[in-house]
């Protein structure tokens, strides 16, 4: 029964990680146009090459 628990909890833990990478990452993608930046800095990275 301990190694079924573990099972669900490392699951879990890994379906948080790659839900919170790919939102961060989607809106990293929809706001890097310039024109919407919240949660991001005033000028996206690599802006200015």
């Amino acid at each position: 029964m301990r190694r079924v628990i573990a099972a669900i909890v490392i699951i879990v833990f890994g379906m948080v990680v790659v839900a919170t990478t790919v939102v961060s990452l989607g809106r990293y993608c929809l706001t890097s146009n310039g024109g919407d930046t919240r949660g991001l800095p005033a000028r996206p990275p690599a802006s200015d090459e």
